[in-house]
């Protein structure tokens, strides 16, 4: 006897259906963003402009450190005390602490790109190949999709999201394999429509928090950039306007120091 599915049941899996394909295709666009777009982004600027935008700040550094050593030295002078160094190292440092944060996050901007540009890339064929199966092991294996999974399907997902990330186009074939890549039948699935209704609600929130996360990372640096450095004549302005200010960082630390100098600082103190 041929069981008659109720209309409502029938159309929540359909919609179940859908929100997993949409799931899977945000999911495979996040991780492409994460592992691919964004870090080929970073090496791109870092390459044309981001690395003459270091060399520029530590510049800009310098020159305040030595408006600060002279600052506390006239402070002194002013007040007819020799200086006192122990003092100005300690007042150095603080600053140093204040500007090495936005250095820092400059040199790791860097780090990643050198590190990007190292690595052995796939080939055109094989990148092809590793989207279509993590694609497909995103469908099969994403906890959003499967709540009830075991724990070596939740394993298995988060192999593949490394190897994904890692370009390991092997592994991504090994779990494919282990896993058994095929479509789910959940023709004979009697789930109450309640809970299908929750899976429901759960697969939207994860789809629009999904989309969220796509556009924050589009709406951000580096992505933000990847239009503009297709423009020569933009980058060519940037490296002019980059170049200007090092000329003037490097004249203005040139007259602190030989104002220092003249002030009694030795020049192979610290900045």
């Amino acid at each position: 006897m041929d069981i008659q599915l109720h209309p409502e049941y029938l159309e929540a899996k359909r919609r179940i259906e859908v929100l997993k394909n949409d799931v899977t295709e945000l999911f495979t666009e996040h991780s492409e963003l994460v592992t691919v777009d964004v870090p080929a982004a970073e090496a791109l600027y870092m390459d044309k402009i981001g690395r003459f935008e270091l060399v520029a700040y530590e510049l800009y550094m310098q020159v305040q450190f030595l408006k600060k050593r002279r600052q506390l030295m006239l402070q002194a002078i002013n007040r007819r005390e020799a200086p006192d160094k122990e003092r100005i190292e300690k007042e150095l440092e603080k600053l140093a602490k204040q500007l090495n944060v936005k250095r820092q996050k400059m040199v790791d901007h860097l780090d990643r790109a050198k590190a990007w540009q190292a690595a052995t890339m796939l080939s055109e064929e094989d990148t092809a190949e590793a989207h279509v199966l993590y694609k497909q092991l995103v469908k099969l294996l994403h906890p959003d999709l499967h709540p009830n999974q075991t724990r070596q399907e939740a394993e298995w997902f988060k192999q593949a999201v490394d190897a994904y990330k890692a370009g390991d186009l092997a592994k991504l074939q090994l779990i494919s394999e282990l896993v058994a890549v095929g479509t789910e039948n959940d023709t004979l699935s009697f789930n109450a429509i309640e809970e299908l209704h929750e899976q429901i609600r759960r697969l939207e929130a994860h789809a629009e928090s999904l989309t969220h996360q796509i556009l924050m990372i589009k709406d951000t640096f580096p992505m933000t950039t990847v239009e503009w450095l297709k423009d020569e004549e933009w980058v060519a302005a940037q490296l002019h306007k980059i170049q200007h200010e090092t000329a003037i960082l490097t004249k203005r630390r040139d007259d602190l120091r030989e104002e220092l100098v003249a002030m009694g600082w030795q020049p192979n103190e610290q900045i």
